[in-house]
């Protein structure tokens, strides 16, 4: 056994015995540590908010390998304030940890946890969280053996981008669309330009300016990409249909409160 400080990202928690809790902590230098935090239920526990799901900090703890280690202190890195306030980014932070998880699990590759931490800030930023969300699937492809060519038409080598399609393998040309009979919407090439601009640079922080056809299309595209499901996509569509409604119901009071 020995005492380790190591960044990391709570995945899980599990409630044990009266006051204390067993967290998983995805990290990169040792993937998904399972660690023991005593007492930290206690409102005086200094380990209390380390060890709430979604926690991002810097662990400190006694490792144990291939079994559970035991959490003795932790400095918060940040609190994702924006996040937390905001139901909808909430919802798809859940979604996105689930997702990481398992393509952790799957590839077993310690870049996964760079991408999903970057994607998490994103989200923190104010980024629209289905775009996101739709970068990082598009990101996971690689790691689950799906490799898309998005620099030229998969067919022809045109460099006019019309859509993007997994069975071919990667961006389609309008012409190679009409010929292929593919049918797939329009991903206009300025706009999957600048979607592959910011998978490639995560830390520029102009507005995507895509627009919510795209984006449901983008959505519907990586959402049957991946042999898991999440069990937390049911309850993010069932949130965000919800949040449709309430947005509805407010739009057509205050436009009935204006008139």
């Amino acid at each position: 056994m020995k005492i380790i400080s190591v960044e990391g990202f709570v995945i899980s928690t599990t409630p044990y015995q009266e006051k204390s809790k067993i967290i998983n902590i995805l990290t990169k230098e040792y993937g998904i540590i399972g660690c023991m935090s005593k007492g930290c239920k206690s409102l005086k526990s200094k380990l209390r908010l380390a060890s709430e799901k979604f926690a991002y900090a810097t662990f400190h703890l006694y490792y144990k390998e291939n079994t559970l280690s035991t959490l003795i202190e932790a400095d918060i890195l940040d609190y994702f304030v924006n996040i937390k306030s905001d139901i909808k980014a909430l919802s798809y932070l859940t979604y996105i940890t689930e997702l990481s998880t398992n393509v952790f699990k799957e590839s077993n590759n310690i870049e996964v946890y760079d991408l999903f931490i970057n994607a998490v800030k994103a989200l923190e930023k104010g980024f629209e969280p289905k775009v996101i969300t739709n970068i990082l699937e598009l990101q996971y492809l690689t790691y689950i053996g799906i490799d898309l060519n998005l620099d030229e038409c998969v067919i022809c080598g045109s460099s006019k981008v019309a859509t993007i399609s997994l069975s071919k393998g990667g961006y389609v040309c309008s012409n190679c669309k009409k010929d292929f009979n593919l049918e797939y919407n329009t991903l206009y090439h300025d706009c999957s330009n600048r979607f592959m601009i910011w998978c490639l640079s995560n830390d520029n922080e102009e507005n995507l300016g895509i627009d919510d056809e795209n984006i449901a299309y983008l959505d519907e595209i990586f959402g049957t990409s991946f042999n898991f499901v999440p069990k937390s996509s049911a309850s993010l569509a069932c949130m965000l249909s919800r949040f449709s409604c309430v947005r509805l119901c407010v739009t057509t009071w205050t436009l009935a409160h204006q008139a």
